[in-house]
């Protein structure tokens, strides 16, 4: 039995294990063949040991089939010894910055993004709870005790004056501000608990449910002989994504109390005194005492979240972003650098933008931004603090709690009795929030040890009877609207706005168990979760506080989007473009719901920003990454996994087997038909290097390429080109895979046989086949235009237009072909690089040479086609199936404007024309080249306001209606052949 697993005894793979060494984990991990989906594409390894992939142990995400904490390998322990480390030691770095420092100039670090850094504090978690003496080793050599790691600790330690509390005489005057003065909060300033998924959510609910039972036992106000229910409530509300403030007032006479103070949460003991920036957020300055349960209360603290507004964020960022544009724009007029230097804002085209002002657009989210605009130093332009002063006025302050001078002792009023307290005197409270009543019976057994209220209990009890449907939906609301609020979301807010009200009026419900969910109103504030609190004051009392956490709330966050996980290997996928993509293999792990194996890298510069060596690292180590590197994942929402941070370890750590180098170098040779790479040409600027953004790609021809053949045959049969219906990517991708297709030609040379066999494959059959074939021998039939021919070809920087422009320079498919055996005569007589070159003794293409709409990256790009033997070739046999139509020679020159009607003169010149419904007689791709030859200059498939005119002919249905309802004007099929016909284009 392997030690740790007895629960996978019946496990199929425990029949291998019977072979291998019971007594040491790390020897059958060097048994087993790691079984791992590949990619479709195919793929370069770049790790320079290739075998250690196959030596990588099987994974689960919560359970490692060879659990690697069994480990007693004294390498492996440093391994993750040196991970623990670095992991606190981001963690402190990050919590200081938010905490302590502006965020504006005092540091050179920027804020890493909120999911990144839960990452790193979930990845620290696990260490601590799999690694207890690793843990206990780290406290004692860090010197820091508990406060090693971040759940040994509340927030940062504040690093300035001596700490003062609200008896000292510097602290009697609201006015008075001394910088980076610490003030000592009258009790705890604690941090919640976070729950991540449901289950976590239901051992806190079982804590209450015990807590209150015990509660009512203990004050005997349960009959021992007769089960009573009992009730406890629990209030959910927004958890505010921003700084903690306590607000410190003190009693001055019989009326009420006066503002002292205003401190950071800091280490929860004590924090930074930001009196004077939280004179400018329009804060109740005195508060009245006109109820009785504060009566004799001397000193208060009201606890709350500064937040910045998102609306205010998002309009503060266009605003900058638009003037650090125009002064670029004047500096270029002016004939100096273009680069902004925020240390230096007197070289602006103007004084409107400040220092302060202009870092803030690099804040990625509003959370940052209200911790650096309230955390400002006091600046000695004057312009400068009017300036941080009207930012400081856009915080917002919403408060949460109460805390009296009598410690740790709750004011004896409910959740609830707060909030309205807390209006009552002038103070923003989160909204909106939901009530839930959680009620359950107790037994008669008169011994409180007996209480069993175990996990099952909950399920049952409180799950499955409904009873927190309430703040369940509460919680999936808000997840729904906070999703709905990210740019890459394709719903915006009215859209949810609009659906939450056709949902108020059509959705009927008789189900009590799971009422008609509530239409919240949110709002405009950041969150990152919910919080559940227990309302009651007394049994939040009983239940206290841990360390660092009171018992009785709960910040029920949402599902993660970034994760720790380590990086396995690198391998480079081939798309279906030709650009090459590094693709990273990682420890399989779960992100918002999702199992993650694999995570891109987007390209080659990217790759070794977020992998390379960071600063004090040897040069020698720029270029590699070890394997089982830890490494942050993220997954927002729906798009593709990605690597957005490295946790880089020592070199010294990576001892072990499986931690060969990775290697962080660009292949020169494509992984998939080993032609030569080539680098897709960008501007190149001072800030990048010279690959950062740029795209390596595959240098040979895409049909020799299998990855780029699929979206090249793609593209032959689609309807602007070829014509053929019934061949999606998949199938062809089939079609490939059983050896009947390969070049665009084949599918119009099957024979019977190859019909038969296409018919067996999965999901076709003999109706799609004959579909098909008869698509096929339709297109063969009838023939297709010179300009669909070409633009079958896919011809790189040959699109759809300059296609049509080529037929119309060539007539006829032989003149063309002519004219590409010429070029390629040419070039073979010359170097490669001289390409289209004065010294030729004849011009190659020279029909399209001083043609409107040609130029020389179309000229290349045809001689590139040329060149290659292969593509000719299969375009020379596609014509052998397929009858290429002749077209009228149209010689548009641009140096002979008397022959070239001026776009000026023609009558739809500059239009964005829409067609709609069935043109009788012509189809859509013909009536909009007409369009085009009209003047028009785009004829988009949707109408918007920005249409000109919108031809509609039978059954014109919707975009005719959005013309009407938009003032567009309109004019029928018959209109406007009456117009092509009067213009002689037809």
């Amino acid at each position: 039995m392997i030690p740790g697993y007895h629960s996978l005894a019946n496990h199929p793979l425990m029949k291998v294990l019977k072979t291998v060494s019971q007594s040491r984990m790390i020897h059958v991990s060097t048994r087993v063949r790691a079984s791992r989906s590949v990619p479709q594409q195919p793929s370069f390894r770049i790790s320079v040991d290739k075998d250690r992939f196959r030596n990588m142990p099987f994974y689960t995400r919560s359970t490692a089939l060879f659990s690697t904490h069994h480990q007693s390998d004294e390498s492996f322990d440093e391994e993750h010894y040196q991970e623990l480390v670095k992991v606190s030691e981001e963690i402190q770095k990050y919590d200081n910055l938010y905490y302590n420092s502006d965020q504006l100039g005092e540091s050179e670090e920027a804020p890493i993004p909120d999911d990144v850094f839960d990452a790193l504090v979930r990845r620290e978690e696990e260490l601590e709870r799999q690694y207890p003496a690793l843990l206990e080793k780290w406290q004692k050599e860090s010197g820091k005790g508990l406060a090693a790691t971040r759940s040994g600790r509340v927030g940062a330690k504040v690093e300035g004056a001596a700490t003062l509390n609200g008896n000292d005489d510097v602290a009697t005057t609201a006015t008075t501000t001394l910088p980076r003065l610490k003030r000592q909060h009258i009790s705890p300033m604690l941090s919640l608990d976070n729950a991540y998924n449901d289950e976590q959510l239901y051992g806190w609910l079982r804590r209450v449910v015990k807590a209150a039972t015990e509660l009512h036992r203990m004050e005997r106000r349960i009959d021992q002989s007769h089960p009573q229910t009992l009730q406890v409530t629990i209030v959910t509300e927004p958890k505010l994504d921003g700084l903690s403030l306590s607000l410190r007032y003190e009693r001055q006479d019989t009326h009420g109390w006066h503002l002292q103070w205003a401190s950071t949460r800091g280490d929860g003991k004590s924090g930074q005194d930001v009196t004077a920036a939280v004179k400018q957020m329009n804060l109740p300055v005195s508060l009245s005492s006109a109820s009785n349960e504060l009566d004799g209360v001397q000193v208060l603290e009201v606890r709350g979240e500064v937040v910045l507004p998102t609306s205010e964020f998002n309009r503060l960022q266009t605003l900058f972003r638009e003037e650090e544009k125009r002064i670029r724009q004047w500096r270029e007029v002016e004939g100096e650098s273009t680069e902004l230097d925020s240390t230096n804002t007197n070289t602006t085209a103007s004084n409107s933008t400040t220092k302060a002002e202009a870092a803030l657009v690099s804040f990625s989210n509003a959370r940052n931004a209200a911790s650096g605009i309230l955390l400002r130093k006091e600046s000695n332009s004057e312009l400068e603090q009017v300036q941080a002063n009207e930012l400081r006025s856009l915080l917002q302050f919403y408060a949460y709690d109460i805390a009296s001078i009598s410690g740790n002792d709750i004011l004896a009023i409910d959740v609830t009795q707060t909030r309205e307290r807390l209006q009552e005197w002038g103070f923003l409270v989160a909204e909106p929030v939901s009530t839930t009543k959680l009620q359950w019976k107790t037994t008669n057994d008169n011994s409180a040890d007996t209480i069993s209220i175990s996990e099952e209990w909950v399920q049952e009890e409180l799950v499955e009877t409904g009873q927190i449907h309430s703040m369940m939906n509460y919680y999936s609301e808000l997840m729904k609207y906070r999703i709905s609020l990210d740019p890459a979301n394709m719903e915006s807010v009215n859209d949810v706005a609009s659906k939450n009200e056709e949902r108020k009026r059509d959705t009927k419900s008789n189900n009590k168990k799971n009422p008609v969910s509530p239409i919240y109103q949110w709002g405009d504030y950041d969150t990152d979760g919910c919080v559940h609190k227990v309302s009651e004051a007394a049994l939040r009392k009983f239940m206290g506080n841990s360390m660092k956490s009171p018992r009785h709330a709960i910040a029920h966050k949402f599902p993660a989007q970034s994760v720790v996980t380590r990086l396995l290997d690198i391998v480079v996928q081939v798309g279906r473009t030709g650009a090459l993509t590094p693709v990273a293999i990682l420890e399989p792990v779960e992100v918002g719901g999702v199992t993650i194996q694999r995570a891109t890298l987007h390209n080659f510069g990217h790759m070794k920003e977020v992998l390379g060596k960071s600063s004090g690292e040897d040069e020698g180590t720029a270029n590699i990454v070890q394997a089982n590197q830890p490494v942050v994942v993220r997954r927002a929402g729906d798009v593709i996994p990605q690597i957005v941070r490295s946790i880089r370890l020592p070199i010294s750590s990576h001892s072990g087997v499986n931690n060969a180098a990775i290697s962080l170098d660009p292949p020169t040779t494509c992984p998939s038909c080993g032609s030569n790479v080539v680098w897709d040409e960008v501007k190149p600027t001072n800030s990048t290097s010279s690959s950062i953004g740029q795209v390596v790609r595959c240098g040979g021809p895409s049909l020799l390429c299998s990855p780029r053949a699929i979206t090249s045959l793609a593209h032959a049969y689609s309807r602007d080109a070829l014509d053929v219906t019934g061949l999606s990517e998949a199938r062809i991708q089939q079609l490939m895979d059983a050896g009947l297709l390969r070049y665009p030609s084949d599918i119009f040379g099957l024979n019977d046989t190859d019909w038969e066999v296409a018919a067996e494959l999965p999901g076709w059959g003999k109706k799609s086949c004959t579909n098909l074939r008869e698509s096929v021998q339709r297109v063969a039939k009838n023939g297709i235009s010179l300009g669909r021919f070409v633009y079958s070809l896919g011809i790189r920087h040959v699109g759809k237009h300059s296609s049509d422009l080529v037929a119309s320079s060539y007539g006829n498919v032989d003149s063309f072909f002519k004219e590409v055996d010429d070029a390629k005569k040419a070039l073979n007589d010359h170097e490669p690089s001289d390409k289209v070159d004065s010294n030729y003794s004849s011009t190659p293409f020279p029909s399209l040479q001083n043609r409107l709409g040609v130029g020389p990256v179309m000229l290349d790009s045809l001689l590139d086609f040329a060149q290659s033997l292969e593509l000719v070739t299969a375009a020379k046999n596609l014509t052998k199936f397929v009858t290429v139509l002749e077209e009228d020679v149209k010689n548009e020159d641009k140096d002979k404007s008397g022959l070239v009607e001026s776009n000026a003169d023609r009558p739809w010149n500059g239009y964005r024309v829409v067609f709609t419904g069935a043109l009788d007689g012509m189809s859509r791709s013909a009536a909009q080249n007409y369009a085009k030859q009209l003047g028009a200059t785009s004829t988009p498939g949707s109408v918007s306001k920005s249409t000109d005119l919108v031809v509609f002919g039978e059954k014109g249905g919707k975009k005719l209606e959005q013309a009407r309802s938009l003032g567009v004007p309109t004019i029928t099929s018959d209109e406007f052949f009456a117009i092509v016909k009067k213009t002689g284009l037809a």
